[in-house]
């Protein structure tokens, strides 16, 4: 467990140097098999090998930063709802707040950041197949040689790190957000060997696909709207 948290740490502080790691051993045993010169193992290359992050390591570990993330959310609910009631008994602040918002809005916060805590690994096997469906696409699209499948895995379960964030104040979520595409962008380039422009491509799918499906329903309500 020890060796996949520190391997977490080193991805999510050195993307881009884990990424070539990867693709250099990988280039290297697919070398050494073709010239059948020795049997390569883990041992015979020593600490060169960075213990690559399977789903479920990598799904764990950001579960765990989840968790966190949501009992300090829960706790942030509480002490706004405390100011909120604070508030609200004096005069100058009562006549610009809802009355019936406090348990509301309790009930509501409190059973979204357990729901997101709890459903996290699904919401992860999701994020996870949805971009394999995508880069395994533009791969072949961009005629990618090599193990596609295992580079895909690696640079998907390695984007997993961004959930580092979770542990910045206020901040976090929207970190991890927006980190999870710089990780995914070390990958493409360092393992997979796209240039700057296929990566950049690559990672503006969801957005094309997001307006593509927006366009579409778009022009079925149009078009509802004139059968009626």
């Amino acid at each position: 467990m020890n060796a996949v948290i520190n391997n977490y740490i080193q991805s999510f502080l050195h993307p881009f140097d884990q990424h070539e790691k990867l693709h250099g051993i990988r280039e290297g045993l697919s070398k050494r098999k073709k010239e059948a010169l020795t049997v390569v193992s883990e041992d015979s290359l020593n600490e060169e090998i960075p213990v690559k992050l399977s789903f479920v390591e990598a799904m764990s570990v950001s579960w765990l930063l989840k968790m966190v993330y949501s009992f300090y959310s829960m706790v942030s609910i509480h002490l706004g709802l405390i100011s909120y009631k604070l508030m609200s008994e004096d005069s100058s602040f009562a006549d610009l707040l809802f009355n019936d918002f406090p348990m509301k809005a309790q009930k509501a916060l409190l059973f979204t950041t357990l729901l997101s805590a709890i459903f996290y690994p699904l919401v992860l096997w999701i994020y996870t197949k949805f971009w394999s469906v995508i880069i395994k696409f533009f791969s072949m699209l961009f005629d990618i040689k090599g193990d596609v499948e295992s580079m895909t895995d690696e640079v998907v379960n390695h984007s997993l790190v961004s959930n580092m964030f979770l542990l910045v104040p206020v901040f976090g979520e929207a970190a991890k957000n927006f980190c999870s595409f710089i990780y995914i962008f070390a990958g493409l380039k360092k393992n997979f060997g796209m240039n700057s422009l296929q990566s950049i491509v690559v990672l503006s799918a969801p957005l094309f696909l997001f307006i593509v499906m927006l366009l579409c329903f778009s022009l079925i309500f149009m078009l509802f709207v004139n059968i009626l």
